[in-house]
């Protein structure tokens, strides 16, 4: 009998300790800012985001996959539209026939929002500058008030081929191309021995 009255007399204290540790945290909590209660607020938050995982995820990192892909292409486009040392006179500093046909292609046939027109610099800030305001003195006797795209500098390398070269090899390839002919009908002399054998 005293083991009993000694058992419920420890779990008594344990369950005192057990509230007073409890009120202690409660009063903490509210100490501070409310804590305990953003907790409990936060459980059904938290029980739906987790339910929802990874759906909430994906559109970030697809947008992370997407972006070397957009300077990609911004790089790309400013290799296209740019106008390269073959592009200029080497006395004049004048477009060259090749020079003036790139910008018309920017000017017409570019997508709008790639019609950015790019001068690869020259060996000095002058030299630069003059190829610049030549390409915009080209475009304003060429283009539509409304429609002047801008002319930057680039420092991207120039890696290509000369436009009057590649001009060269396409006439001398398209000058190789043989004269086409029609290839003779099969059959057509012998047609009416090879009808009667059946």
């Amino acid at each position: 009998m005293p083991v009993a009255t000694e058992d419920s007399s420890m779990s008594i204290r344990s369950l005192c300790s057990a509230l007073l540790l409890l009120a202690g945290l409660c009063c903490a909590g509210l100490a501070r800012g409310d804590g305990i209660i953003d907790f409990f607020k936060s459980i059904p938050e938290d029980t739906t985001r987790r339910n929802c995982w990874p759906k909430p995820f994906i559109y970030p990192d697809r947008q992370a996959a997407r972006e070397p892909f957009v300077t990609m292409v911004s790089n790309g486009w400013e290799r296209q539209n740019m106008l390269t040392e073959e592009h200029f006179d080497a006395e004049t500093g004048k477009l060259t026939d090749a020079g003036q046909a790139k910008v018309l292609w920017i000017l017409n046939d570019a997508p709008e929002q790639h019609r950015s027109i790019f001068v690869h610099r020259g060996l000095t800030p002058q030299q630069t500058a003059a190829r610049i305001g030549t390409v915009e003195q080209f475009v304003v006797h060429s283009a539509a008030p409304s429609e002047f795209p801008p002319v930057y500098a680039s420092t991207r390398s120039a890696d290509g081929y000369a436009a009057d070269k590649y001009e060269f090899v396409t006439r001398k390839f398209q000058a190789a191309i043989p004269d086409p002919k029609l290839m003779p009908v099969a059959g057509s002399s012998g047609g009416g021995g090879s009808s009667s054998g059946h």
